[in-house]
C-alpha cells in the first residue's frame, strides 16, 4: 500500500523504526525463528500472552498490509511515550480481532472494558502488556499499556492515551 507515515509522525518524534514487507506473514515466521534462536525472552512473552489472554501474536502478521512503524517520542516524563503503527489489509477483521481480545478478557475477569469516543474515533485499550515487543522484539518495548484507534487504513497503538489523542 502507499503508506504515508508522514501524516502520522508527531513533530516530537525522537526515533523511528520502519519495517516494510511485501509478505508480512513470511516476515512474522522469520522473526519467530530469529527470536527463538537469539531472543528467547520474546518467545516467552509471546506464549505468556497467548496463555493469559488467548491472543495469538503471530496472527497479527496476517492482518498487516506492508508497513509497521515504531515511533519513540521525546518526553519529559520518566516513561517514554511510544507509538506503534500497523498498516492493515482488512480493517474489519483487524478490529474484530483486537476488540475481541479485550471483550474476552472482560468476560474472564469481570473487569470493565476501556472504551472512549474521541471525536470520530473510538479509542480502546488492549488488556495486554508489551504486545508490540512480542510482535517485533525489543525495539518496541515499553508498552505497559496499549491504547489504540483506527486511522484510515492503520491501527495506531500508544502507551499514552494523551499522545494517541494528539495524533488525530
Amino acid at each position: 500500500g502507499n503508506f504515508d507515515i508522514t501524516e502520522i509522525i508527531p513533530t516530537n518524534a525522537s526515533s523511528i523504526y520502519h519495517i516494510s514487507s511485501e509478505d508480512p506473514a513470511l516476515l512474522g515466521e522469520r522473526m519467530s525463528k530469529y527470536f527463538s534462536r537469539w531472543n528467547p525472552e520474546v518467545v516467552k512473552l509471546k506464549s505468556e500472552i497467548q496463555k493469559t489472554t488467548d491472543f495469538d501474536i503471530n496472527y497479527v502478521f496476517n492482518l498487516i498490509d506492508e508497513e509497521i512503524c515504531i515511533i519513540n517520542l521525546e518526553s519529559n516524563k520518566t516513561e517514554q511515550d511510544k507509538i506503534l503503527v500497523l498498516e492493515i489489509n482488512d480493517m474489519g477483521e483487524a478490529i474484530r480481532f483486537f476488540n475481541g481480545i479485550g471483550e474476552r478478557y472482560m468476560l474472564q475477569t469481570g473487569d470493565s472494558l476501556f472504551k472512549e469516543q474521541y471525536g470520530n474515533y473510538e479509542i480502546r485499550k488492549l488488556p495486554v502488556s508489551e504486545f508490540p515487543k512480542a510482535l517485533v522484539g525489543p525495539i518496541a518495548d515499553g508498552f505497559l499499556d496499549a491504547y489504540y484507534l483506527q486511522f484510515r487504513n492503520n491501527l495506531i497503538f500508544s502507551n499514552s492515551l494523551e499522545q494517541l489523542k494528539t495524533l488525530t
